[in-house]
């Protein structure tokens, strides 16, 4: 039997793992807008640049996927996508 723990220090914590061991530098990661603003602290503390996409509040905070997919390029590592979120 497989058993995947991972032991963090709180959300902070978990966050600076995950975003460490899935960005590199002078990558980017895409986040929700709006969402938890600790996402991008960590990216940017680990210079992994930003990107935000739409969540519309009038389709009770659904992504835009047409918006997402046009701020992926070849340098993303990846897409948080979080539900609920925090509008």
């Amino acid at each position: 039997m497989r058993c995947d723990v991972v032991m963090a220090s709180g959300c902070s914590g978990a966050v600076e793992m995950a975003i460490g061991v899935l960005c590199s530098e002078g990558q980017n990661i895409l986040l929700p807008r709006p969402g938890f603003c600790l996402y991008n602290t960590v990216a940017g503390s680990r210079n992994v640049e930003t990107r935000l996409y739409n969540l519309v509040a009038e389709r009770n905070w659904e992504v835009d996927i047409a918006h997402m997919e046009s701020l992926i390029d070849q340098n993303t590592a990846a897409i948080l996508i979080n539900n609920p979120s925090n509008p």
